[in-house]
């Protein structure tokens, strides 16, 4: 990773930041394999924000947090560990530099304290970038880095795995000790001269174990996970051929269309053949759009396809027009980091929509499902009558989904591969 500032600057703030924060570890030599992150959790952010803040893939993140059930559960107020690798940067001190794309109305400070949680500090990320405080530009690479431990022989070889904690207000040696499962005297120790009452500044805590046998017990969580999850969630796992049932709305073309979906006109073509003219689709009509089916995140069975944002849409937008109600709004607010009401323009998005690859307890005949989202007037005879389906089957693959409704999705299954 380059750092912007040149030789004499960088020499410079490593001599101020060894004044700044007492704990950090000077004139290193090598790093280790694995810190944590000890993450607080803010209102609004969710794992899929956490992960892409640390380049990190969310089973990865989970593997460090047996207490997280799943990856919609983690609530704000409380804290997640992320891992990350620890080096030697520049000879100097302990910590991993990441890459943060800056978001509209952000400044050094809005990066720090919410994007990071108080992980690094605005002081910090002034020094090693270029751009003044007061005119970050949106949408521009960034460096952030947040120093790591990897423990001191001089106090105990005993721990091999240490967590960098942003201390808040209210924490206290004592309430951390107690927290952390380690004795106050150790904790001390490991951070000579840390002020834990002092509400702000960052500490290291040292987790039990050696490296083997962390690696040992995270394979131990990773399989109690895989327990939990499965009273939690039904698991996916192979992925299949899908369609997407597209409401086609005035204006629209199949270039449009393929591009919404990235994929082609013939490819789009191959599965209408009603129609006859690529250059005639008429609106209020539907249309097969293919896309393969996969297993997101060991959650659930859909597909990411990723948007970049034009003047004036919203998620409601993109999700009721773009997307033609394939997607909700509460999808694109999980999957994505930007607020409902502050989408960047120009910004890219991920747009979840989901799908189905049956169901061998209905029945094994069907192979090609089409995700279908329900609008007013329809019903399931209705449905059941224009796919040629006996009732019961339709109801059977979407149980407990009334048709009436006029919103949300329904799963109809095609025969085929």
């Amino acid at each position: 990773m380059e750092i912007f500032p040149n030789k004499t600057t960088c020499i410079s703030l490593t001599i101020i930041f060894i004044a700044l924060l007492s704990n950090v570890e000077a004139k290193c030599k090598k790093g280790c394999e694995i810190a944590l992150a000890s993450y607080y959790v803010w209102e609004g952010s969710n794992l899929t924000y956490i992960s892409k803040i640390f380049n990190q893939k969310i089973p990865e993140i989970l593997r460090y947090n047996p207490q997280v059930v799943g990856p919609d559960t983690i609530q704000s107020g409380t804290r997640i560990n992320v891992p990350f690798s620890c080096e030697c940067l520049n000879g100097d001190f302990l910590g991993h530099t990441f890459d943060y794309v800056t978001q509209r109305g952000d400044t050094y400070t809005r990066v720090a304290r919410f994007a990071f949680a108080n992980l690094t500090t605005d002081y910090w990320i002034q020094r090693v970038n270029t751009y003044d405080p007061t005119q970050v530009p949106d949408f521009s690479p960034i460096n952030v880095t947040v120093n790591c431990s990897c423990g001191d022989r001089h106090v105990s070889r005993d721990y091999g795995m240490f967590s960098t904690y942003p201390l808040r207000v209210g924490d206290s040696l004592q309430s951390l000790a107690e927290e952390l499962s380690v004795p106050a005297d150790l904790l001390q120790r490991y951070n000579q001269g840390s002020d834990f009452n002092a509400g702000s500044g960052i500490v290291f805590s040292p987790a039990k174990g050696t490296k083997k046998k962390m690696r040992f017990n995270v394979i131990l969580v990773f399989i109690v996970l895989n327990i939990l999850w499965a009273g939690v969630k039904s698991k996916c796992s192979e992925g299949c051929d899908s369609l997407a049932s597209y409401y086609i709305r005035p204006g629209l073309t199949l270039t449009s269309i393929s591009t919404t979906f990235s994929t082609t006109i013939d490819h789009i073509l191959s599965y209408n053949p009603q129609i006859t003219d690529p250059n005639l689709i008429i609106a209020g009509n539907r249309l097969n759009v293919p896309f393969s089916c996969g297993c997101l995140n060991n959650e659930f069975m859909g597909h990411q396809f990723i948007y970049q944002v034009r003047p004036g849409n919203t998620y409601q937008r993109i999700a009721e027009l773009t997307y033609s109600n394939l997607t909700t709004i509460e999808m694109l607010t999980r999957f994505n980091s930007y607020e409902p009401g502050s989408i960047p323009e120009g910004a890219r998005l991920n747009v979840t929509v989901n799908c189905s690859c049956g169901n061998s307890r209905v029945s094994r005949e069907y192979g090609l499902f089409v995700t279908y989202p329900l609008r007013p007037g329809e019903s399931l005879s209705a449905i059941a009558n224009e796919f040629g389906l006996p009732e019961r089957l339709l109801q059977d693959y979407n149980p407990g989904v009334e048709f009436n409704r006029g919103s949300g999705l329904v799963f109809i299954p095609g025969r085929g591969n």
